[in-house]
C-alpha cells in the first residue's frame, strides 16, 4: 500500500541520516552536512508522527550536528580544538502532555570544566521546517 512504502521510505531516511550521523561523530568531521541536511528536510517535510517517550525520553545523548544558528552551549563545547562532549537530556514527565526536564550540558576543557543548563520543557506541537516558504516564481 501506499502508506506502507511511505512508512519504508521514511525509515531508509531515518537509517541513512543515522549512518552519517554516526560518521560525522566518529570522524569529527562536516564533509556531508549537505546530505545529513537534505535527509533532515525530508524527515521534517514528511510530517511523520512519532512517540517522544521512545524518542527523546531517557539518557544523554550526544549532539554532532545542528541547523540553524549553532547554540551557545554548542559553540563552547566545540572551543579549544579538545574533542568535548556536549549534549541534551530530556526526562518526560509522565503525565501524558510532553513536558518534562531538560538537560543540555558541554564540556569545556574535559570533564574537569564544563557548563549544564537545566529547565523545564513543553510540548508545543509540530516541528515545522523555517525553510519551508514559496520558492520564488
Amino acid at each position: 500500500t501506499a502508506s506502507s512504502s511511505s512508512s519504508g521510505s521514511i525509515g531508509e531516511t531515518s537509517e541513512e541520516l543515522l549512518r552519517l550521523l554516526q560518521i560525522k561523530a566518529t570522524n569529527n568531521n562536516s564533509k556531508r552536512d549537505d546530505e545529513i541536511n537534505s535527509l533532515v528536510q525530508t524527515l521534517i517535510a514528511s510530517k511523520t508522527s512519532f512517540d517522544p517517550a521512545t524518542c527523546i525520553d531517557g539518557p544523554f545523548f550526544a549532539s554532532v550536528h545542528f541547523i540553524g544558528d549553532t547554540p551557545l552551549w554548542e559553540k563552547i563545547g566545540s572551543a579549544g580544538g579538545v574533542r568535548n562532549v556536549k549534549g541534551q537530556k530530556y526526562t518526560l514527565d509522565g503525565d501524558g502532555d510532553g513536558g518534562g526536564t531538560f538537560i543540555n550540558y558541554a564540556e569545556i576543557f574535559g570533564a574537569n570544566f564544563y557548563v549544564k543548563a537545566v529547565g523545564d520543557c513543553n510540548d508545543e506541537g509540530a516541528v515545522v521546517s523555517s525553510s519551508s516558504s514559496s520558492p520564488p516564481g
